[in-house]
């Protein structure tokens, strides 16, 4: 009577660890198993799931017709999914493809590009044996009031699309005044005796010993201190427009003024044509009405007081293309293309103006800060110049077909993509085309052994269609 309390416990303990039966009633615990494994205990756990079974060894086993008919639904639900995204790549890729091959053959670049490059070898062509000899002979002034300064030949290249190098090369020939601030505005200010700058200190033989030495004619000028009143007469002096003019001697212009004479000869006086290029200032002050001091200083580089945002711009380039009346002789400039600038980027305007940051003290621009910017640089071309017709041909980008090169750079993309897509499309395909093939196969021997034609068929061949 008194060992039965202890003999329960030790019975009921023993009892519980080693054979509790499980949740899902399949006997006991198979961690206490003398043959357990972990395999045993996977497939011991893949029996706790809906719509199974179990056998007498505890393995999980399919319960009759519904779970073999929710197994099936999944399988199927799979698979057309599968081919699904299969025929939606397929489709895409298609698309894209057919899409890519339509654009690169309206694209047409290289007929394209070759037929524009044989059209600027021609004018390439005519500037060599025409116009260049008749340009580069004859001399150019730039001309503001009284004072005239001889433009100097330049020869810069400026980068064109070599098409692969089919076009052809050619000597440029341009004239140009470095800057109208330093050769004319500056000389007329010092020469001004009202305005009574000082006339040291401007830095003359700094910059003639580095013209001497090394030749260097860029090295940046020397400015003497003004007084705040010489200060607001000189930006007084630079803010006014006066008229410019490019004076052309030539001797198609000397024979159209000296009728009497066909022979030109050292005696026979020189005579010009002057082209004007209209009332330019050096510098430009602009008020007007602001929103606030930030789109006035960080936008347009402005000054804001009261309401109002001061800017200023200074003379960029002051570019015009010329040519000459083979009748008169006379020069003038060629408004060809939309106008009688160089660059169809300016709308063909001949001035090219810079804005430059107005100071934070709300002053006008100094004479020293102005002549730092270095602006005010005139360019005479030839209006047959090869460099505006490509400028023309190309819309400033100097690139050749670019609209083209553009339309066959996207239909590349578009094939790239599109094959991209199909390559996964025609993966996921395959197996369900095979099976097509072989289902299609299978029922034509069916058919065949039907009527008789010696195909065999058996049930089991059918079970991988269904």
């Amino acid at each position: 009577h008194r060992r039965a309390p202890n003999l329960r416990r030790v019975r009921g303990a023993n009892f519980h660890s080693r054979y509790m039966r499980s949740r899902t009633g399949s006997g006991g615990r198979y961690s206490d198993h003398p043959c357990h494994s972990e395999a045993d205990e996977v497939m011991h756990a893949v029996g706790s799931r809906p719509g199974f079974g179990t056998g007498n060894n505890g393995y999980a086993r399919f319960r009759g017709a519904n779970g073999s008919t929710a197994y099936a639904e999944d399988i199927a639900i799979g698979e057309r999914r599968t081919l699904q995204c299969a025929a939606t790549a397929l489709f895409c890729g298609f698309v894209l493809v057919v899409t890519g091959l339509s654009v690169m053959w309206s694209a047409d670049y290289t007929s394209v590009k070759l037929r524009v490059v044989a059209g600027y070898d021609e004018i390439v062509d005519r500037w060599t044996d025409v116009y260049a000899p008749e340009f580069g002979n004859t001399r150019f002034d730039v001309v503001v009031g009284d004072v005239a300064v001889t433009a100097s030949a330049t020869h810069d290249v400026t980068p064109i699309d070599t098409a692969s190098g089919n076009t052809h090369d050619y000597f440029p020939i341009a004239f140009e005044l470095g800057s109208l601030l330093e050769e004319i505005a500056i000389p007329g200010l010092r020469g001004n005796e009202t305005l009574g700058l000082p006339a040291d200190g401007w830095g003359d033989e700094v910059l003639e010993n580095a013209k001497e030495t090394d030749g260097d004619e860029t090295r940046e000028h020397a400015t003497p201190v003004l007084t705040p009143e010489q200060e607001r007469a000189v930006f007084e002096y630079l803010t006014t427009p006066r008229e410019v003019f490019v004076r052309a001697y030539s001797p198609l212009a000397t024979r159209a003024r000296n009728e009497s004479s066909d022979v030109l000869t050292s005696e026979t006086p020189e005579n010009f044509v002057d082209v004007s290029l209209g009332a330019r200032a050096l510098v430009t002050k602009t008020e007007k009405k602001s929103n606030g001091w930030k789109p006035c200083k960080y936008q347009h580089g402005g000054f804001f007081r009261g309401g109002m945002c001061t800017t200023y711009t200074v003379l960029d380039t002051l570019c015009v293309k010329v040519s000459v009346d083979r009748v008169s002789g006379v020069w003038g400039a060629n408004s060809t293309y939309g106008g009688a600038g160089c660059d169809p980027r300016r709308e063909w305007e001949i001035e090219t103006r810079a804005m430059t940051r107005a100071p934070p003290s709300g002053a006008d621009l100094t004479l020293a800060t102005i002549r730092h910017l270095g602006h005010g640089r005139v360019v005479v071309r030839s209006a047959f110049d090869p460099l505006i017709a490509a400028r023309n041909i190309t819309d400033g980008s100097m690139f050749f077909a670019e609209t083209q090169a553009s339309q066959s750079a996207g239909a590349v993309v578009l094939l790239v993509v599109g094959c991209a897509c199909l390559v996964p499309g025609v993966i996921l395909g395959i197996p369900f085309a095979s099976r097509a093939w072989r289902g299609r196969e299978m029922l034509r021997n069916t058919r065949g052994a039907r009527r008789g034609t010696g195909g065999h068929t058996h049930e089991e061949e059918f079970d991988d269609i269904v």
